[in-house]
């Protein structure tokens, strides 16, 4: 690992991958949840894992998406300095502090349920969901930091990216009227086009994670502010559309950086071959060579 941006390339990678690897498995319990103890493990999955860690797993995402973008701006604007920038720096730091901060921050989030077993008459077993009593006393906190969680590890990550973008395409194309501008070498050129090649590939799956999030930011804030707004609401068929098409726009979104950066970054595929042709190299000849960065 040789850069900064790979550091960050790879943290917004394996958040996806493993997002979308809860859906997947959370998905698959679902379609056998007539077993009242496959529906407890559901359940517990649902409540534990793809609530809890899903909210940290994506909000991570947002905020260090953000990062990348704002160290990418700062490469653009000053490539002279953008090792002495703090998140060129310390990229280690910022990610696990962002992970700690959004880990406790939903720390309400399994707390506010609990799974119970109940005998049915017909001796039958049946498994439900009622609320703690941390949930029923502290309510009106738990619900305004559910609606302020989302503001601010949803919509103001999803501005700050706009605004950032918007910077980033201004000061590129302001710095390519000045490198056309000078007289410069062939390795220079090389040189200028990788990270111009790099900034738009991050660009381009910075967009594209936007748009794809936004249906499910809206989705999210409506739910925890319209409390009509649910499956059992008269807006009950409207509300499962959304949930599936947040959902399909989330397996797109977490899957824009690795399309983005294979279509676009040819030091990706590049790493991304060696990285699977690896065995084979080691069998066939000596030790593989350093691998590339990947951006």
């Amino acid at each position: 690992m040789r850069t900064t941006m790979s550091v960050y390339v790879l943290c917004v990678s394996y958040a996806q991958v493993s997002y979308i690897a809860i859906l997947v498995f959370a998905y698959i319990l679902s379609a056998r949840s007539s077993d009242p103890y496959v529906l407890f493990v559901y359940y517990v999955f649902s409540f534990y894992v793809v609530t809890y860690c899903g909210s940290v797993v994506t909000t991570s995402i947002f905020i260090v998406i953000v990062l990348r973008s704002v160290e990418r701006l700062y490469a653009v604007v000053r490539p002279l300095h953008v090792k002495q920038f703090v998140l060129a720096r310390l990229p280690l730091v910022f990610l696990l502090v962002t992970y700690v901060l959004l880990t406790v921050y939903h720390v309400y989030l399994p707390l506010q349920n609990r799974i119970v077993f109940s005998d049915n008459p017909d001796g039958s077993v049946a498994v439900y969901v009622t609320p703690t009593t941390v949930f029923v006393s502290h309510k009106v906190v738990i619900d305004s930091m559910s609606v302020w969680g989302k503001i601010l590890f949803s919509y103001t990550p999803l501005l700050l990216l706009v605004i950032v973008n918007v910077l980033t395409l201004y000061f590129l194309r302001r710095h390519n009227v000045r490198r056309q501008a000078m007289k410069t070498t062939t390795d220079e050129e090389a040189a200028v086009r990788r990270e111009r090649q790099m900034t738009t590939t991050i660009l381009t799956a910075t967009v594209i994670f936007v748009i794809l999030s936004l249906p499910f930011a809206a989705h999210s804030i409506l739910r925890s502010v319209v409390h009509e707004y649910t499956l059992n609401g008269k807006e009950g068929r409207f509300v499962w559309v959304m949930n599936e098409v947040c959902t399909v726009c989330t397996l797109l979104s977490n899957g824009a950086d690795f399309l983005s950066f294979l279509l676009l970054s040819q030091s990706y595929r590049q790493t991304l071959y060696r990285l699977l042709h690896i065995s084979r190299r080691q069998k066939t000849g000596p030790g593989p060579g350093r691998i590339n960065s990947i951006v």
